[in-house]
Parts: C-alpha cells; sequence; structure tokens
C-alpha cells in the first residue's frame, strides 16, 4: 500500500471537471455579452447610415433642388457619401409631402436595440417597404426610416 505521504503527481479527475466547469462558465458569458455587443453595434450602424443618407440628401437638394431624380436613383447620393450605396439595401419614399428613406428587414433583437436610439434619431418603422405613418415601435414592422423632408 502506498504511503500517505507520497508525492501525489497530477490532478484528479474531479479538479480537472471543476476547472472545466468554471472555463466553461467563463465561456458562456463571454459569449452572452458579445452577442449583445454586435447587435447593438449593428443598431448604432444602421442609425448612422440612415443619419448619414439623410445628411446626402440635404446637401443634394440644397445643391441641385431636384427631388423627383432621388425617388427613383439612390445613387445620385455617392458624391456625398464615402462609400456606394447598394440600391437593394436602401429605399426612399413618399408619403403625403414627406420623403422618407428606409432599411430592412431586421430581426426583433435589432428592433429592440433601436427603440433606445429611436427619439434622439428620429427614427420610424414599419412592416413593409412602404414609408412609415407613426413614430417608432419595434412591435410595428421590421423596416427602419428615418425622414429626410
Amino acid at each position: 500500500m502506498k504511503s500517505l505521504s507520497a508525492k501525489r503527481l497530477g490532478f484528479s479527475l474531479i479538479e480537472l471537471l471543476v476547472v472545466l466547469l468554471v472555463v466553461g462558465l467563463l465561456s458562456g458569458g463571454i459569449i452572452v455579452a458579445a452577442r449583445k455587443a454586435v447587435v447593438s453595434a449593428k443598431a448604432v450602424r444602421i442609425t448612422s447610415d440612415l443619419n448619414t443618407l439623410k445628411l446626402a440628401y440635404l446637401m443634394y437638394s440644397v445643391d441641385f433642388g431636384d427631388h423627383e431624380a432621388l425617388l427613383s436613383d439612390l445613387t445620385l447620393l455617392e458624391p456625398y457619401l464615402d462609400s456606394r450605396i447598394d440600391e437593394n439595401q436602401y429605399v426612399i419614399c413618399t408619403e403625403d409631402d414627406s420623403i422618407y428613406i428606409g432599411t430592412g428587414p431586421f430581426n426583433k433583437n435589432i428592433l429592440l436595440q433601436l427603440e433606445k436610439q429611436a427619439s434622439e434619431t428620429g427614427l420610424y418603422n414599419s412592416s413593409s417597404s412602404q414609408p412609415p405613418v407613426s413614430p417608432y415601435d419595434p412591435e410595428k414592422g421590421p423596416w427602419v426610416w428615418v425622414k429626410v423632408q
């Protein structure tokens, strides 16, 4: 029989399992935090892009005054932007005397994150690629809009 004073080499199975459990819990927490950060970053990007398009629209209208051409071709704003516009990603629509630029659809998590920024940035939303009629409410639909005029 081995003596109790003999040196122990290595770790017991219980010690290894405890270490693995702690590492797993920490990893799970990091994944959850990273997922929230990604959703938040996407919401900020959407808001920023829409506001950039709004400013580009305003600069275009000061320079040319022709709003009708923009209603069929958003790429006319490209000289006022740092990058090209993906025409499949953004929509410009009119409702009464107002003009809106929108994008979508987005999932529920992003819409809830956008709700936090909606009042400060003047966001609207709708259930389709048609312009909105009321302020932002994540329950009203997955399309997000900003009023440019």
